[in-house]
């Protein structure tokens, strides 16, 4: 199984967020997706092995079987520097869309980004 998760681009208010004003954001045709497969324990790979987004997020499913999840860039920018298309969400979002795909659950439409934001924050503070 294939999921996919979208990065974000900054259309206005970039660096207003951070106290605590709105921002118009738009979806990238770049981001992360994960390879996932039934296994016996859980397995996470990702680029460089950085898992502190994804794990998390993978456990926060609460019916989250064990599998192999296997995270890589989707589409990528072919910069050498960091594209800033907001990375660390999309594998959060990716993380959690692959552990509710595994589990066969299917949230509510609404309560996947309320999910992933708290898990994100969570993380990066």
């Amino acid at each position: 199984m294939l999921v996919q998760a979208p990065g974000k681009v900054f259309l206005l208010g970039e660096y207003a967020v951070l106290d605590g004003c709105p921002a118009i954001v738009a979806a990238v045709d770049r981001g992360v997706q994960c390879r996932i497969q039934p296994a016996e324990r859980l397995e996470i790979q990702t680029p460089g092995g950085d898992d502190r987004y994804v794990r998390p997020a993978i456990l926060s499913v609460s019916h989250a079987p064990a599998g192999r999840y296997v995270f890589e860039a989707w589409n990528s920018s072919p910069t050498q520097s960091k594209p800033g298309l907001g990375g660390s969400a999309s594998a959060t979002v990716a993380a959690m869309r692959a552990a509710l795909a595994l589990a066969d659950e299917v949230p509510e439409k609404s309560t996947l980004p309320a999910m992933a934001a708290e898990v994100h924050r969570r993380v990066q503070g």
